[in-house]
């Protein structure tokens, strides 16, 4: 009887063993995440996270290789996708941050996109990376870059306070450089705030190297504040080169363009610009030594003279013959020392101002 019951019991093992093998190889039934396939360039890892834990739409690329070639960064910042670079420079300060060609040409992408501020900070940030050794070559870079920015800020229209913002930023980013401070300063008395720039010049005074530039900076803020207090007459100039060009007007409306020569004690015309001017009174002979020997001219009693909103009368002038001159004369010291004058280089205009501000 047992022998029989262990034979059925086997029979039945063999039977169940055969039905059910095929469900033994069917996949389990199971949640798993499939992941698209990552590219060679997309240079991504995937955490390595349960698919039964998290749904696949919370499964985030994370980027482990920051490294970009030279050749894609450089197409990157012609394309104009700045944030991108940036991102890629800060994520390589020992990479991308110390190649000084990649930080010029994404630094000046972005002075050009009006983004001064944010290269500057980018610059003395990956300022910390840098060895002893090298620190000087970025430093020359982050200095030209600056003078880049001022020129670019300083067009017509001036806006004294977008240059005061930028100095400002740069005095935090680097207390110690002097030349920032002096910067500030100056532009501070450009926008009127005269007691700030005083605070500049405060920390420009004890160092030596700096002691001229400092006093320049002393006379220009000394300057404004006498002219807030009498202001002076403003004559527009061309600059032509090195040199400033006034117009002078004579009575019957002919103009001349002068060139501003201090060293020059007589104001001096040329001989055939009398031809279209009326009403002048010869009172004497004019003789000057040059390298090529002695000129011969006439000195002159001018009329009614205009030099911009400013009438001059009786003004005494040479008039010689000056061919290789390329202006029609030279307005001297006879007609500027009259006056307190200086030239505003920024604004292109001659200041004068009466001896004594008695007032015109």
């Amino acid at each position: 009887m047992f022998k029989w019951f262990s034979l059925l019991v086997c029979m039945l093992a063999v039977f169940l063993g055969w039905y059910l093998a095929p469900e033994m190889q069917r996949p389990l039934d199971t949640h798993v995440a499939v992941v698209p396939d990552v590219k060679p360039q997309d240079k991504t890892a995937i955490p390595v996270t349960s698919s039964a834990e998290v749904p696949i739409e919370q499964v985030v690329l994370t980027q482990d290789d920051p490294t970009v070639e030279p050749v894609e960064f450089a197409a990157l910042v012609e394309r104009g996708e700045i944030d991108r670079a940036v991102d890629y420079v800060r994520a390589d300060p020992q990479g991308l941050g110390q190649d000084l060609e990649a930080l010029r040409m994404l630094t000046d992408a972005m002075i050009k996109a009006n983004r001064i501020q944010e290269a500057m900070a980018l610059l003395y940030e990956l300022r910390l990376y840098w060895s002893a050794e090298v620190e000087p070559a970025l430093m020359q870079m982050v200095f030209e870059q600056v003078a880049q920015s001022e020129k670019r800020l300083a067009v017509k229209p001036v806006r004294p306070e977008e240059l005061v913002a930028l100095y400002q930023n740069l005095v935090i980013l680097h207390p110690d450089h002097i030349p920032y401070s002096l910067r500030l300063a100056t532009w501070q008395v450009r926008a009127g705030d005269f007691t700030a720039a005083e605070q500049s010049l405060l920390t420009t005074v004890n160092d030596a190297h700096y002691t001229l530039l400092t006093e320049e900076v002393r006379e220009e803020l000394e300057r404004a504040r006498r002219e807030l207090e009498n202001p002076s007459l403003r004559v527009p100039l061309k600059q032509v080169g090195k040199h400033y060009v006034a117009e002078l007007v004579f009575g019957n409306g002919r103009s001349a363009q002068m060139m501003i020569d201090t060293g020059a004690s007589l104001s001096v015309l040329k001989r055939e610009l009398l031809e279209g001017i009326d009403g002048w009174e010869q009172i004497g002979v004019l003789a000057i030594n040059t390298a090529n020997g002695v000129v011969e001219g006439q000195r002159l009693r001018m009329p009614g003279l205009q030099l911009g909103d400013l009438a001059l009368d009786g003004v005494e002038v040479g008039v010689l013959p000056l061919e290789r001159l390329k202006f029609d004369g030279l307005l001297g010291m006879d007609i500027l020392g009259r006056f307190e004058f200086f030239i505003d280089q920024q604004q292109s205009e001659l200041l004068l101002r009466p001896l004594g501000g008695s007032g015109f």
